[in-house]
């Protein structure tokens, strides 16, 4: 809803194909999005294709969830990423469950040498214990950057929230900081760059105190 009030405000009475593309643009981030619960990487094409129908021309523009600016071709390229990335390491999580061990020949999650199988498949079963925690709080961070960003100007408002965000932020970082200092060196690769990632992404997420626009800290 807010992105909608957000348009709402925009809407001069002339833009309304600009408006609209940047509405669905913002559904197809947020069902694209890994740490959504409302993931739906079909659904996030659907609404990137449409905003292209609407509006091909559409600029980046900072009303995006991402926070990094997108238009059409943008948010597909995001969603056919993302969806290679889940997939991935999903399978890999399931062969490394099945098979008890992450040495597949060839694999990007095979085990580092000298790695202990016991510690390994804890590190394992940890984190599938730790992610689901690292993708709520997620999930919870962007939606708090885009309640500020809904703001557009008025953001600077928006002190709680942006409390929030980095109270969020802390707690996400420091659930990631355990768990490595415990199963870091043990827990194959390409788990451990999946879950970096993620807490990199949005562990750096900033909202502009003048325009509300949401920005990875590592761009500024």
């Amino acid at each position: 809803m807010n992105y909608l009030e957000g348009e709402l405000a925009n809407f001069d009475g002339t833009n309304g194909a600009e408006c609209a593309a940047r509405i669905a643009l913002s559904i197809a981030e947020i069902y694209q999005t890994p740490y959504s619960p409302e993931k739906n990487f079909d659904l996030a094409k659907q609404f990137a294709e449409r905003s292209k129908q609407i509006k091909s021309d559409l600029k980046n523009d900072p009303n995006i969830i991402s926070g990094a600016g997108s238009n059409a071709e943008e948010s597909l390229k995001n969603t056919e990423y993302w969806k290679i990335q889940d997939d991935a390491w999903k399978k890999d999580l399931e062969r490394m469950k099945q098979s008890g061990t992450s040495s597949a020949e060839g694999s990007t999650g095979r085990r580092r040498s000298g790695i202990d199988p016991a510690k390994e498949k804890a590190a394992i079963n940890a984190y599938e214990r730790v992610h689901p925690q690292i993708e709520r709080l997620a999930e919870q961070v962007i939606s708090a950057a885009g309640k500020v960003q809904s703001g557009g100007s008025l953001s600077f408002t928006f002190r709680g929230t942006r409390q929030r965000i980095t109270n969020l932020q802390r707690q996400m970082v420091d659930i990631y900081y355990k768990f490595i200092a415990v199963h870091g060196p043990n827990l194959p690769d390409s788990l451990l760059n999946h879950l970096r990632s993620d807490v990199r992404r949005v562990g750096n997420l900033r909202n502009d105190l003048v325009s509300g626009e949401v920005y990875s800290g590592q761009d500024r």
